[in-house]
């Protein structure tokens, strides 16, 4: 038993000096290593002897070394462990609590890493905003439980109205997008001294007003309308045939009216028109007039009469009422509706053909200055119709009312009320116009429509990304050498027509975004002239806008400016003008056709093919009857231009057949061949470019990574022409210049072999027919 006690006294600590003297007795220590030396047995000793008797006298009463040395090698390595494991726990636990605090503070990654990461190779995916939406266009849009090879448009578009709430194609969706962009610009209150734009807020303030119909507003109208006449001279108010300037070329000029600054870009005489069709030519041509009822003629003098204070006898009226419907008769029998060449107007001698009218003098009258008026004869045509030329042929009758023709000319009277009348026809109607839809008024889209500059202007300087401009000129580039190359392998055309359009190719002019010139400071407000004002009617202000819109062409025609004025039209869409140019405006270098994060292939189908398609214009059934540079003369031989026409006769036929979803088969004239044959050859072009990428360098399109690149192509060019069912009339479908949308998918591709192998059609099936068909180019 004492030697239990000692060993368990043994393990005690150590008590400090002030202890009571009974407790300073300790058992002895045994070295644990003999060798250690006499440091550590006197320090034994010394314990040894100030607690108590010296163990060496009492050895038969301790225990050995050995006896107290087994039971602690048994205790110490547990003690240690169970330290070291409660230590182990806290740092654990210190370590959990840490991560959880700094997790609460630190952001959260954008990409979390997968344990796998590292050892998976990352996929090409295109991420961009651009390429999402893109995405989410070809996955939501398209019917994949549609066959393919039987109904592509629907293959593609099939849920397309179950995503797009509004009608319209990519195109009239962008253009919606644009005049909500100019209209947010509009209404911004920020101060300009830019001349285009504070004309764009006046107009714009003027038209929100919507006071057209009021009393004052209705008077007004007819006073302006009233004193514009009278600002160019003397008139009979219609009563008898005296009391009128009877000068022609004055009151042609004065009363000049223009039917559309966007689209036709026509100005209108009432005897002839200048059409201007987006060249820097100008082509003189015979005008149909449309007076409505001579009781609706009389009704609308006597209202403008009447308000202007003046007052006249029905029966005084309806003589010279009866005299302008005459001529109206006679001067519309003179209108052809075949298409003759032009003539250079110099060599047209109108001067000695109709010498009652000084076509120099209006066409002076049309420009801001006479400079470069000999420029602008050498760039003006006259049509060979019979309002100019006595056709040899023509039959006696004909050639009798021209000579009646001279007659009235030389007794003008008539002609002068024939041209007022005209005049004060165009400005009711307009004014009823506005009458009917003061509500549904379109204030920024009336903007946009009159001055198209100014808001192109505007686009540009606040809204364009201009690093899209050298990716679309590298890619109209690249479209310009397939089509030559495609041109040069044509095994159907013979070598001169080879030759003639490949120039005509080559020398293709090109006008990406805008013109350099309009970067310039104060280059669009120095042809701005007409100063509007906030006092000005509604009325006023677009009949001064109209006025003016003639100077912008004279000051292209005639070289006076670089500015093309058919080139700053702001609307989704390309063009190709008769000059040989190529205008790609600046709403097409941006969503939903183009950015420069897209794949070059999505640049291709999307974008590329609208711009192979304008080019294509320039070999329609129009375009292949003009040179390089616009001058008439056919670039095919005879024998390629009977094929030409065999063929287009063939997708002629393939469209009066084609079983519309929404119209039907429709047996209609060839309005809209030019468009067919431009999508056709726009098809080919693009396939061409996009068969020489390398497509393993491309990124991948979201959700479509392993999906054959060569299907997806097909589908981007479908995008364009997703639409929900068509609310037009068949009527408004029928006069339209263009196919529907639709067929402008179904039709192209049926005609495409490179289709049909890509989705392995069967020969037979809607989307490959056996007979399909061709371009000769």
């Amino acid at each position: 038993m004492g030697a239990k006690k000692k060993s368990q006294a043994s393990k005690q600590s150590k008590p400090s000096k002030m202890s009571k003297p009974a407790k300073k007795e300790k058992p002895l220590k045994q070295p644990k290593d003999k060798k250690k030396g006499s440091k550590n047995s006197k320090s034994a000793n010394k314990t040894h002897s100030s607690s108590g008797p010296n163990p060496t006298s009492t050895s038969s009463t301790l225990p050995t070394p050995e006896s107290v040395k087994a039971p602690e090698q048994k205790k110490k390595p547990l003690k240690q462990i169970a330290l070291f494991a409660i230590l182990c726990c806290i740092i654990i636990a210190l370590s959990i609590a840490l991560i959880v605090v700094i997790s609460q503070d630190a952001p959260v990654p954008s990409d979390p890493v997968s344990p796998t990461q590292a050892t998976v190779k990352p996929r090409n995916v295109c991420k961009t905003p651009a390429c999402i939406t893109l995405a989410h266009q070809l996955q939501n849009w398209q019917n994949t439980s549609v066959d393919p090879c039987h109904n592509f448009y629907k293959y593609s578009c099939g849920k397309y109205q179950e995503h797009v709430s509004f009608e319209g194609n990519s195109m009239h969706r962008k253009d919606k997008i644009l005049k909500g962009l100019i209209e947010d610009f509009l209404m911004k209150n920020v101060s300009s001294s830019s001349k285009s734009e504070k004309s764009m807020k006046i107009l714009y303030a003027k038209c929100k007003e919507g006071d057209f119909v009021s009393r004052s507003e209705k008077l007004e109208f007819y006073r302006e309308v009233y004193r514009h006449i009278s600002s160019i001279g003397s008139w009979s108010h219609f009563k008898s045939l005296f009391g009128s300037d009877t000068n022609i070329t004055k009151w042609l000029s004065g009363l000049r009216l223009v039917r559309n600054s966007l689209e036709s870009q026509t100005v209108d005489f009432g005897l002839f028109s200048i059409n201007f069709k987006k060249s820097s030519k100008m082509t003189m041509e015979q005008q149909y007039s449309f007076f409505p009822t001579a009781k609706q003629m009389m009704t609308r003098i006597r209202d403008l009469l009447y308000h202007n204070g003046i007052y006249i006898i029905d029966s005084q009226m309806s003589y010279r009422i009866s005299q302008l419907k005459e001529l109206e008769a006679k001067l519309n029998n003179l209108v052809s509706l075949e298409v003759k060449p032009s003539v250079e107007y110099e060599k047209a001698d109108l001067k000695s053909r109709i010498p009652e009218i000084d076509f120099d003098a209006i066409i002076k009258d049309m420009m801001r200055s006479s400079e470069g008026f000999e420029v602008v004869k050498k760039n003006t045509f006259v049509s060979k119709s019979r309002m100019f030329f006595e056709d040899k042929q023509a039959s006696q009758a004909v050639s009798q009312y021209l000579n009646e023709l001279s007659n009235l000319l030389k007794k003008p009277t008539v002609v002068v009320d024939f041209l007022i009348y005209g005049f004060i026809d165009d400005a009711i109607q307009r004014y009823e116009y506005f009458e009917k839809r003061q509500e549904q008024q379109d204030c920024a889209e009336v903007v946009m429509r009159k001055l198209p500059h100014a808001s192109t202007r505007v686009f540009v300087r606040n809204y364009f990304d201009k690093k899209n401009l050298k990716d679309v000129t590298d890619l109209v580039e690249s479209e310009k050498s397939s089509f030559i190359e495609m041109i040069k392998e044509s095994k159907q055309l013979q070598e001169n027509s080879k030759k003639k359009t490949v120039v005509k190719m080559e020398k293709m002019k090109t006008v990406i975004g805008y013109p350099k010139e309009f970067e310039t400071p104060g280059a669009l407000d120095k042809s701005y002239q007409f100063n509007l004002s906030p006092s000005d009617s509604y009325n006023g202000m677009l009949m001064k806008i109209e006025r003016d819109f003639s100077k912008y062409y004279l000051d292209f025609v005639s070289k006076n400016t670089a500015i093309n004025p058919s080139h700053l039209i702001l609307w989704a869409n390309a063009m190709y003008l008769e000059d040989n140019i190529l205008v790609v405006p600046p709403p097409m270098m941006d969503d939903p056709f183009f950015d420069e994060s897209y794949p070059e292939y999505a640049k291709i189908g999307i974008l590329g093919t609208t711009i192979a398609h304008e080019m294509g214009h320039a070999f329609d059934k129009s375009g292949v009857g003009y040179d390089e540079n616009g001058v008439a003369g056919s670039v095919l031989t005879p024998v390629d231009f009977k094929s030409f026409m065999k063929n287009a006769k063939c997708f002629h036929e393939q469209y009066i057949n084609y079983d519309d979803p929404d119209f039907g088969k429709q047996n209609r004239r060839d309005t809209s061949i030019n468009e067919v044959i431009s999508d056709n050859i726009a098809a080919k072009v693009a396939w061409k470019t996009f068969k020489k990428l390398q497509l393993s360098q491309e990124s991948k399109i979201i959700g479509f990574e392993d999906y054959d690149i060569d299907k997806l192509f097909f589908q981007m060019q479908a995008l364009t022409w997703c639409d929900s069912r068509s609310k037009k009339t068949l009527q408004e479908h029928l006069s339209s210049s263009h196919p529907s949308n639709s067929f402008r998918v179904n039709g192209v591709v049926s005609n495409s072999k490179s289709f049909a192998d890509t989705f392995n059609c069967l020969i037979g099936s809607p989307m490959n027919p056996e007979h399909k068909c061709e371009i000769i180019f």
